[in-house]
């Protein structure tokens, strides 16, 4: 098992990457066609980086990657790119608002990451609906997101849809067996929420 130091840098890049995304985002610099330009580079390197050493590539994934992926290299990457890339075509669309899009990648990034950091170095209440994660972790995530996503949104809003989408990720739901990456449930999910009240 990986030391709790790992996490930490991990949860950090997290933050540290989401902030860029969401400044990028709400200044109209990153548009749909560079983020899908973005996802589809991602997935080509994910694939080559299976069998094949990248120099740069290589040290990033050893920094940041779960050893679990290492049949889908910088997959938390590539599924953050995917919900990036349908959020920006979403709003570009008209279909969602800019606001929506912003307050749901800071739900993902402070739900999310507070939700681990808080859990592994403080949790001592198991979640009842999941044993392998605590209720402080999840509790702190939600509260995280929901503060995070009212510089954007009403503070309505941005508590039920960080409740929402902190409480479905706390499950760690499975499609045929494989665990849903976070990265595509939060911001998906905290999406639809807002986009279904407001």
């Amino acid at each position: 098992m990986l030391g709790d130091s790992f996490e930490l840098k991990r949860k950090v890049f997290h933050i540290i990457l989401g902030v860029i995304i969401v400044l990028l985002i709400n200044f109209d610099i990153l548009e749909f066609w560079m983020a899908l330009t973005l996802l589809l580079t991602g997935l080509v390197i994910s694939f080559v980086s299976i069998k094949n050493s990248i120099p740069l590539i290589k040290w990033f994934l050893d920094q940041f990657d779960r050893p679990r992926h290492k049949g889908f290299p910088g997959k938390g990457v590539v599924a953050i790119m995917f919900s990036i890339t349908l959020l920006i075509l979403l709003y570009e669309t008209s279909m969602l608002s800019k606001s929506i899009v912003l307050a749901s990648l800071m739900i993902w990034v402070f739900g999310d990451s507070f939700t681990a950091i808080i859990g592994r170095e403080y949790g001592r209440i198991k979640h009842p609906l999941n044993n392998s994660r605590f209720i402080e972790g999840t509790v702190s995530g939600i509260v995280a997101g929901m503060l995070a996503a009212y510089i954007f949104v009403p503070l309505p809003a941005a508590l039920m849809a960080s409740f929402i989408a902190i409480t479905i990720e706390s499950l760690e739901l499975r499609l045929m067996k494989n665990p849903v990456d976070d990265n595509l449930l939060v911001p998906l999910i905290s999406a639809v929420i807002l986009y279904a009240i407001l």
